[in-house]
C-alpha cells in the first residue's frame, strides 16, 4: 500500500463526512505536469489558500520519487534535496504554500521542512534514533508532526524551530504511540493514533492531543476493531478518520467517521479498501 494512496484516502474521507452542499459549477482540471526528466506527479497535500499542491513526483525510468510543489507561477517544482539521487517525499504543507513538510532519504528516512529560502532541511531525529518523517505542518509552518523511532520504538512527533524533535507522551494503557497525521491550524492540537490498546494486538485508537488535556481518545464505531484520525479542523474541534475491521486484512470493511466533542465519534458510510499498514 503507497503512502500516497493513504493520503488520498484520508482527504477522501474528510471529503465525504465534511460536504454538506453541492455547487452547480462547471468543474475544472488543472494538470500539474511534471518536474524536469520527471514522467508521474502525485498531489498528496494542497495548501489552506488552494494555491499550492505539494506531493511525489517520480522518473518511471530512475525510479526515483522526488518532493515537488506546484504552483500555477512555477509550474511543478522539485523540491528534494540538492542530492538528486536521494529519494523524497511532501506530505503536508502550510496556510499559504511558503513551508513543506515531508522527508527524504534512501535506506532511512529523515523529516524535512522547505522553504524557498533554505531548501529541504532536515529536521532530525530523536534521541538514539535513525528514522523519522513529517506529515503535516501548522497554519503558519511552525510546528511540524509526524513520526519517529528510538530505542524504544516508534512515537508520535512534534517539531518546532526551539524545541527541535520531541516525542509526544506515552500513552497509558497503549502499546505505543502509532504516529501524528495533522495538526490545528495553530499547532496546539494533534491528531493520530495510539496502537493496542490493553494489550489487544491492532486494537488501536484514533486521539485528539493537547498539552493541557493529553490524549484524548476518541473511540471506535461499534463492530469495528480500530480507529485512526486522519485529518483535524483548522479550529481544532473536529476530527475525521476511519475504523476498520482487521487491518490485515486485504479489502477489510473500513468505516468512515466525523468526531467533534458535542456529538462522539459518528459515522458516515461504509467501504471495502485496501487495510493501510501501520508501524510496528
Amino acid at each position: 500500500m503507497t503512502r500516497q494512496f493513504l493520503r488520498f484516502a484520508a482527504v477522501l474521507f474528510a471529503l465525504i463526512c465534511t460536504a454538506t452542499t453541492v455547487v452547480n459549477a462547471a468543474p475544472t482540471i488543472t494538470n500539474l505536469g511534471n518536474i524536469p526528466g520527471g514522467d508521474q506527479t502525485f498531489g498528496i497535500a494542497l495548501s489552506g489558500n488552494g494555491t499550492t499542491v505539494v506531493g511525489s513526483a517520480e522518473n518511471s525510468l530512475t525510479v526515483v520519487g522526488r518532493a515537488f510543489r506546484w504552483t500555477a507561477g512555477t509550474g511543478a517544482q522539485d523540491i528534494g534535496p540538492s542530492d538528486a539521487t536521494l529519494s523524497s517525499v511532501a506530505n503536508g504543507v502550510n496556510a499559504d504554500g511558503s513551508v513543506v513538510v515531508g522527508s527524504f532519504g534512501n535506506l532511512t528516512s529523515e523529516a524535512s521542512r522547505w522553504t524557498a529560502a533554505t531548501g529541504a532541511v532536515g529536521i532530525g531525529f530523536l534521541p538514539g534514533g535513525t528514522v523519522s518523517f513529517a506529515n503535516k505542518v501548522s497554519a503558519s509552518g511552525s510546528v511540524v508532526v509526524g513520526l519517529a523511532y528510538d530505542d524504544n520504538g516508534i512515537h508520535s512527533i512534534r517539531w518546532t524551530a526551539a524545541t527541535g524533535m520531541q516525542a509526544l507522551p506515552d500513552p497509558s494503557g497503549f502499546g505505543y504511540s502509532a504516529g501524528a497525521t495533522d495538526v490545528s491550524a495553530d499547532g496546539s492540537v494533534i491528531v493520530g493514533f495510539n496502537a493496542n490498546k490493553d494489550g489487544v494486538l491492532s486494537a488501536d485508537r484514533a486521539y485528539r492531543y493537547t498539552d493541557a488535556g493529553g490524549y484524548q481518545d476518541l473511540g471506535v464505531q461499534p463492530g469495528f476493531l480500530r480507529s485512526v484520525a486522519s485529518a483535524v479542523s483548522g479550529d481544532g474541534n473536529t476530527v475525521v478518520g476511519f475504523s476498520q475491521l482487521d487491518p490485515a486484512a486485504f479489502g477489510t470493511v473500513t468505516g468512515v467517521y466525523r468526531w467533534t466533542q458535542s456529538t462522539g465519534l459518528v459515522r458516515c458510510s461504509s467501504m471495502m479498501k485496501p487495510a493501510p499498514t501501520r508501524p510496528r
